[in-house]
């Protein structure tokens, strides 16, 4: 079984929500014995330093909890509250804004970064060094259960974790009697269709020149410009809430634009067309006409068999050669064999990132790291995933 993320489709898109990730995260931590000090879990944050420090009298400063406390040398103790939504930024700025000599400088390469994950430190002497807190470090962990998610979503050819609503207007070609979705497994088609109708009429009564657009991330776009003047664009945003008629109310609001419906429907199943020109003359466009029957789905595969469906395709040269679908595709919350697959994936890619000071230096998404020689995260989590035949087999997807 072979692994390419670029093999199949855009599997290696698919990411997870912010709660699951900190709960695969935490998981993680707790299966392979990870703790804050780890030293690759931990990363360079904020310095702080005393210019007016002496070999004799010196600041001093230590973090507690939601708590950073400063003793200067002649302004007595200071105190910075980090709960909440404090940033290391945040601490930095209160820092240099102190005018007792004191610098922080931020060596986090996310500055906005919550200050209360800083880890504790005991008093320290600001005697004319640097003393350098250390910041827990999700960023790692991250990106290696990310990247396992692809690794795997790539070898299985599915769609692992369920990150919202698919929809797709694609071409197929109505001769081969079936069609491969992009995502699988399918866990609900909301909606499909191989055919339109008119949705609605507009025409622009002002000077110059007016187009309209339907994009293909549900809006229609208005734009016009008068001669010699600058582009105006007006964009009105189609929902799950919105009929075409209410489209059509939004458009005539604008000025010198009329636009007349003809089939309503839901907006979310307008025809995506390119820019078009629209004058006096009425320009149409289109909504997609939902198929009740005439077609079976493959849930698990992803594929759509068409027995009875289209007899009269065709007939309709706006859509000819082409389908709409929304459809909810893979697996959220995730099976408990699935976390086991994606945290074995990204514990594999740990292991290989070395505990001691760097040999060599790599990347893996924003996080750069070190590894030792002929090692490699992404290799790593690949070779740890492929082990796992078991669960690889039940959750792959298998097409004609």
């Amino acid at each position: 079984m072979g692994c390419s993320l670029s093999l199949f489709l855009k599997v290696d898109t698919v990411a997870f929500d912010t709660s699951t990730l900190a709960s695969l995260r935490e998981t993680f931590r707790v299966r392979a014995g990870l703790n804050t000090t780890d030293p690759r879990l931990v990363t360079d944050a904020i310095s702080i330093f005393d210019e007016a420090s002496t070999n004799f009298v010196s600041s001093t400063v230590e973090k507690i909890g939601s708590t950073i406390t400063f003793v200067g040398n002649s302004t007595g103790t200071q105190t910075i509250n980090i709960s909440g939504t404090t940033t290391i930024q945040d601490v930095a700025d209160t820092v240099n804004g102190y005018s007792d000599g004191k610098v922080a400088v931020v060596l986090s390469p996310d500055p906005d970064s919550l200050a209360i994950d800083l880890l504790d430190r005991t008093s320290t002497s600001i005697l004319n060094t640097l003393v350098i807190y250390k910041i827990s470090d999700s960023l790692l962990l991250n990106e290696l259960l990310q990247t396992s998610l692809s690794v795997a979503s790539g070898i299985t050819r599915n769609k692992l974790f369920d990150d919202g609503v698919a929809v797709e207007q694609t071409d197929w070609n109505p001769g081969e009697g079936m069609l491969i979705t992009e995502f699988a497994p399918v866990n609900k088609l909301d909606f499909f269709s191989v055919e339109a109708n008119r949705a609605f009429d507009v025409t622009y009564s002002g000077t110059g020149v007016a187009t309209i657009e339907v994009t293909d991330d549900s809006t229609v776009l208005l734009r016009t410009r008068p001669s010699g003047g600058t582009t105006t664009e007006t964009e009105i945003t189609l929902s799950d809430s919105k009929d075409v008629s209410d489209i059509v109310t939004e458009i005539s609001a604008v000025s010198n634009w009329t636009a007349t419906t003809v089939q309503d429907g839901n907006s979310l199943n307008l025809v995506v067309q390119p820019t078009q020109k629209v004058n006096s003359n009425a320009r149409d466009i289109w909504i997609w006409i939902p198929a009740d029957e005439g077609y079976r789905l493959d849930r698990k595969a992803g594929i759509i068999y068409f027995d009875d469906l289209g007899i009269s395709m065709g007939y309709d040269q706006k859509t000819y050669g082409q389908v709409k679908m929304r459809y909810d595709s893979g697996y959220n919350p995730l099976p408990s064999d699935l976390v086991d697959l994606i945290i074995a994936g990204a514990r594999g890619g740990l292991d290989s990132i070395s505990k001691t000071e760097g040999i060599t230096s790599e990347r893996l998404g924003d996080y750069s790291y070190t590894v030792g020689v002929g090692s490699s995260p992404a290799s790593a989590i690949s070779t740890a995933i492929k082990s796992n035949e078991n669960i690889l087999n039940k959750y792959s997807r298998l097409l004609p």
